[in-house]
């Protein structure tokens, strides 16, 4: 009906114990990128898309939208980055993906590079040290999405 024409090859479920986790921003580089579907179980999320394709409107914008438990779910296109941030504790997100995880294509943006200008609901508290790891966005030339 929305016009999503994803056959979804893989399913996945994150589980996030504390309010203020941040997790993102990931995609895919060639020829694995993905497109995902993603919806709240339990819990809410402040869920945020990057796009990342040079012939799109919309390239290197974001869009920033509040998932609430089994209320709404967003489709994530191939090409763009994703992430979340956790408005409640015990946060239970699913996934659905397009294509298979290959961990040498997996890249990732550095959540608070000031390009992005991204206004966070609750400020990240909780963020891995593989995302704190991620390269700021105006040091990427090229996505290869």
């Amino acid at each position: 009906k929305k016009g999503i024409r994803s056959q979804w090859i893989q399913y996945n479920e994150s589980f996030t114990k504390k309010k203020g986790t941040l997790r993102g921003f990931h995609y895919q580089e060639k020829p694995f990128c993905e497109a995902k579907l993603v919806r709240v179980v339990k819990g809410c999320v402040q869920d945020i898309i990057i796009d990342l394709r040079k012939k799109s409107k919309t390239y290197k914008s974001h869009i920033s939208i509040i998932l609430k438990e089994k209320k709404n779910m967003v489709h994530i296109p191939r090409g763009c980055a994703h992430g979340f941030c956790t408005l409640k504790p015990n946060t239970l997100i699913s996934y659905y993906h397009d294509n298979i995880y290959i961990k040498s294509k997996e890249k990732g943006i550095l959540w608070n590079s000031r390009e992005l200008k991204i206004k966070f609901k609750t400020k990240p508290k909780y963020i891995s040290a593989k995302d704190k790891k991620l390269k700021n966005f105006s040091l990427y030339k090229n996505f290869n999405v």
